[in-house]
């Protein structure tokens, strides 16, 4: 619940009004696509300065070979969804609303 909590805070007015009544209409997953491909699909925000990008963080041992576990590949990434994903873990959440 708090992750739903994090996601929810960064989705704007308009999106929220609109997917409540998406809820409220029973929106079929076509026409809830459209919508959230059309709400979420502006212009993207000015580059950083610095347009690195970190894939992971490595730690590496003082001694003996690189294991899995030395690698961190999600807390330094961010997660960037395609329309399908975010559609999915919607209807999801809004299947579960009740429970």
């Amino acid at each position: 619940m708090e992750y739903l909590s994090i996601l929810l805070v960064t989705i704007d007015r308009q999106l929220c009004e609109s997917l409540a009544v998406a809820v409220r209409e029973k929106m079929e997953a076509e026409r809830l696509h459209a919508l959230l491909c059309e709400l979420l699909t502006q212009p993207c925000r000015p580059c950083a300065p610095d347009p690195a990008l970190t894939l992971a963080r490595i730690n590496l041992p003082a001694r003996g070979p690189l294991t899995a576990v030395q690698i961190d590949n999600c807390s330094h990434r961010r997660l960037v969804l395609s329309a399908e994903q975010v559609l999915r873990i919607l209807l999801c959440v809004i299947a579960n609303l009740g429970r």
